[in-house]
């Protein structure tokens, strides 16, 4: 304040620090000007996390090789944007209250799995047990994601990766529902993923078929279909519709997905052979379930080869949810009446 006092009591020197005061008044409102427009373009150009109560990481580990996938979920998981975890081993899985109750299921599932094509334990009957528990568990968290516990196969390639951005773009992509499916069914935007449209093996996505259908009761085949019927909408047309992949799943915290978890582990838990009779096991029933309540899926196939040249590689986590995170798919029907179906996997 001296300092102040003394340089407007001359009036050179009042000259002086009015103009380094206009000086001073003039690069604060440039700063400001600057940092305003700095702002306004990076809510432009960057995405912002919603506000997301909480976000669940669970799976299940069974045997070193897969308790040392927990353990690569563990170490990123925070730098994911995940705020809680629950990850199995053999002993949290056979401790749960679920399987203790019906020991005498889980051992025909596990008992059937070692005379599938593909040996997966238990044929993964624990995805649908640990998503219920997670959701019933931590109702408080807004959402729970399932992930395989081998699905991490080049950490270096997370950068950048956020789950609360994937469940942003999920949230602010719009829907348009065919017209016949029922209102009661469909939301205006997507709040949840049932796995993705599985690209073809053959990686090319450029082509007529975009995604992997069940042609010729392939991944679902007809024991499984029949024991399962009632579940099945369109079971003349049901090769014709897309095999889902489900190496993760994103559910918000609803009574639908508790119901749909609940009831994707009583398909199991009620018929241990027709669930495990198709060599895809948990993902044939999962297909036919998210078919039978014509839940929305994603199709990353066609945009990501488009920027990329490739299929993505949809059982490694990065190519999984890279796309959806930078809005590089498409969201479309599943399995409804043919007329109303929107997926390119219906031949032209």
């Amino acid at each position: 304040m001296a300092l102040l006092t003394s340089a407007w009591g001359n009036p050179a020197s009042s000259r002086y620090a009015t103009s380094n005061l206009l000086r001073l008044i003039a690069a604060l409102q440039m700063r400001d000007h600057f940092t305003h427009n700095y702002a306004k373009m990076q809510s432009r150009w960057e995405p912002k996390v919603d506000s997301v109560r909480g976000v669940t990481l669970c799976s299940v580990g069974l045997g070193p090789k897969y308790e040392a996938g927990l353990n690569s979920l563990r170490t990123v998981a925070s730098a994911l944007g995940f705020t809680r975890m629950l990850l199995w081993t053999q002993q949290d899985f056979q401790s749960d209250p679920l399987y203790e109750k019906n020991n005498g299921r889980w051992a025909a599932l596990q008992n059937r799995s070692l005379c599938t094509l593909r040996c997966r334990p238990f044929c993964a009957a624990f995805k649908p047990l640990v998503l219920w528990r997670a959701l019933v568990q931590y109702s408080n968290e807004a959402y729970v994601v399932w992930l395989d516990a081998d699905m991490l196969h080049q950490p270096q390639n997370l950068s950048g990766l956020n789950i609360g951005l994937v469940i942003t773009s999920l949230r602010h992509r719009q829907w348009d529902p065919p017209a016949c499916m029922s209102a009661s069914l469909v939301a205006p935007t997507l709040d949840s993923i049932y796995g993705i449209m599985h690209c073809p093996f053959q990686n090319d996505c450029t082509g007529p078929l975009l995604c992997m259908r069940n042609q010729d009761n392939h991944n679902v085949n007809l024991a499984t279909l029949s024991a399962f019927r009632e579940l099945v909408r369109q079971p003349e047309t049901f090769s014709h519709q897309a095999h889902l992949h489900n190496s993760a799943i994103v559910l918000s915290n609803t009574e639908v997905n508790r119901n749909f978890s609940l009831q994707w582990l009583n398909m199991a838990l009620e018929k241990p052979h027709a669930f495990c009779s198709s060599h895809t096991q948990d993902q044939a029933a999962f297909t036919i379930l998210v078919g039978y309540h014509a839940f929305p899926v994603l199709n990353t196939c066609a945009r990501f080869a488009a920027s990329h040249g490739h299929c993505p590689q949809t059982w490694a986590m990065e190519d999984f949810f890279r796309p959806i995170q930078e809005n590089m798919y498409d969201v479309v029907s599943s399995f409804g009446p043919l007329p109303c179906q929107k997926t390119p996997c219906v031949p032209k």
